[in-house]
């Protein structure tokens, strides 16, 4: 990947025939997957070598070790087979709201296609 500096933590990375964007200061990339994984992306990646930025810290600090141990400090029970759930629960019986059925013809809200003319 080819990797050009935009700004101070900004990078235009290139490969593949893609272009992306990575902002390496707000960890986001506009692949997405920087942004919703938490994790780099191989853009943010190639834009930390050229930086020497340590690609860890790049990480959400909920994969650290630390986090992972507070996670799991406390006893994590097992669900129990289905078939062993309680059934003696007493939940109240919600119904639907009462809707009267109008008369007539559904009335049909969409957007006319390329082709169509509308008949007004």
């Amino acid at each position: 990947m080819q990797v050009f500096e935009l700004g101070r933590l900004e990078f235009d990375v290139r490969g593949r025939g893609h272009s992306t964007i990575v902002d390496l200061e707000s960890k986001r990339c506009t692949c997405r997957v920087f942004d919703i994984d938490r994790i780099p992306c191989a853009h943010a990646i190639a834009a930390s070598w050229l930086t020497k930025i340590d690609i860890y810290d790049l990480c959400s600090e909920y994969y650290s070790a630390i986090s992972w141990c507070m996670a799991y400090s406390e006893t994590v029970y097992p669900v129990p087979e289905e078939n062993e759930w309680p059934r003696n629960i007493n939940f109240p019986l919600v119904l639907p709201h009462l809707v009267e059925k109008r008369v007539g013809r559904r009335k049909q809200n969409r957007i006319p296609s390329i082709g169509e003319f509308s008949k007004t």
